[in-house]
């Protein structure tokens, strides 16, 4: 009698071993970068909020956003409306907030400038030193979030310092 089938023993022995290659071919996915530009975005849309607020504000300074950046702890921002903190939001350990905003605040004028001046608000990937960059201009005070993460973010901070031979 000629066999030309496999058994059930052989199949679970085969898919076993194909599952065993997998678990070990595939390598662990990194999803920081997007969990990164997911708070981006709130920012974003944070800052957009306060600016429509501050248009329909009877004073010029009511709403802010202050960021807090401390060695050691998780930095985080809050939102204040009306001189009152409204919302707060923590960072995952593993990412940083660097900006060049006077005092580390910032809000809009009635025209939706903002003040005391524009900037740049830097997301750091601390574990893989990616960062995305979200900008505030001047004179229209338009918010904008660049979606391409980048890259080397100690390499870009020492090119700009000037510090990198």
């Amino acid at each position: 009698m000629d066999n030309k089938g496999i058994t059930i023993i052989e199949l679970i022995l085969i898919l076993a071993i194909m599952g065993i290659i997998f678990l070990i071919a595939i390598p662990k996915f990194d999803f920081s970068d997007s969990e990164m530009k997911r708070f981006g975005r709130e920012l974003v849309m944070d800052l957009n909020y306060i600016k429509t607020k501050s248009k329909t504000s009877k004073y010029n300074f009511d709403n802010k956003i202050h960021f807090i950046t401390s060695a050691g702890k998780k930095d985080s921002y809050y939102v204040s409306l009306k001189g009152e903190p409204n919302k707060r939001v923590y960072l995952n350990e593993k990412f940083t907030i660097a900006t060049n905003l006077v005092d580390k605040k910032n809000y809009f004028t009635k025209i939706g400038v903002p003040s005391p001046r524009a900037g740049t608000i830097r997301l750091i990937n601390n574990s893989n030193n990616n960062y995305i960059e979200i900008t505030i201009t001047p004179a229209t005070g338009r918010i904008h979030m660049y979606e391409d993460v980048k890259k080397g973010y100690q390499d870009d901070l020492e090119y700009e310092m000037g510090t990198n031979k």
